[in-house]
């Protein structure tokens, strides 16, 4: 009788021990999950200030599309008077560096790295769509920018002192130009696009240069055609390697 009284004396203050471990768990657990929304916080602060950069970025390269598609139109209209020349003669003139379209990387860099951590899943959904739907679309563009590029490299086959050029070769070059034109109109009218959404987001308003340096003076397309070099095997940007000399 006397043990049971003993253990049914000890209940309530085991109870008050099980209470106060119970409590501190839960207090614990609180200030944890105090902690990890605060650090997810800044994350996707961190994250966001990234991604505007990014987008600002495409603005800016959005623009220098927009200024040099005038002089893209114009180079591509020199070429064909040229190529509808040599149909006569069956030779090309001498022809100098011809310019060409800027080669640029359309995308977020940035968002990889919030997919490839736990940010992304600390977004709000309409953000984690909207960015992940512009990253996606700068990649396209970049993709439209490489086989612009492509068409390009072609042409420059016409570059060199002057030398015979073939029907089918003429009819193949004058495809290139086709294929170069549709490509300035689409990559102006996309990214033209791009800036769009991207201000529509509201993650970015204004151009801003991404860490490739801001090009300077006036771009080459937009130049004369200069002298023609020595030899053949000229190709876009080339000339802008060290060491190459025309």
């Amino acid at each position: 009788m006397k043990k049971q009284q003993s253990r049914a004396a000890r209940w309530p203050e085991l109870a008050r021990e099980i209470g106060v471990i119970v409590i501190g768990v839960l207090i614990a657990l609180a200030a944890q999950q105090v902690v990890d929304a605060l650090h997810w916080r800044d994350e996707v602060k961190h994250a966001r200030a990234a991604l505007a950069d990014d987008f600002a970025g495409d603005i800016a390269l959005a623009d220098e599309r927009r200024e040099i598609a005038p002089c893209l139109a114009s180079r591509l209209q020199e070429i064909a008077g040229i190529l509808e020349g040599t149909a006569k003669t069956g030779r090309l003139p001498p022809v100098g560096l011809l310019g060409a379209p800027p080669l640029r990387t359309w995308t977020a860099t940035s968002w990889d790295s919030v997919l490839s951590s736990q940010t992304a899943a600390h977004l709000p959904r309409e953000e984690l769509v909207t960015f992940g739907t512009l990253a996606e679309y700068g990649r396209q563009l970049t993709r439209n920018n490489d086989q612009e590029l492509d068409a390009w490299t072609e042409l420059y086959a016409i570059v060199g002192p002057g030398r015979s050029i073939t029907p089918d070769e003429r009819a193949h070059l004058l495809a290139a130009i086709g294929r170069a034109h549709f490509a300035a109109k689409d990559m102006t009218q996309s990214s033209e696009q791009l800036t769009a959404w991207i201000r529509r987001s509201g993650i970015a308003k204004t151009g801003k240069w991404p860490d490739d340096p801001n090009p300077t003076g006036k771009s080459m397309v937009c130049r004369p055609i200069g002298p023609a070099p020595s030899g053949y095997g000229a190709a876009p940007h080339v000339y802008e390697l060290p060491g190459w000399k025309a």
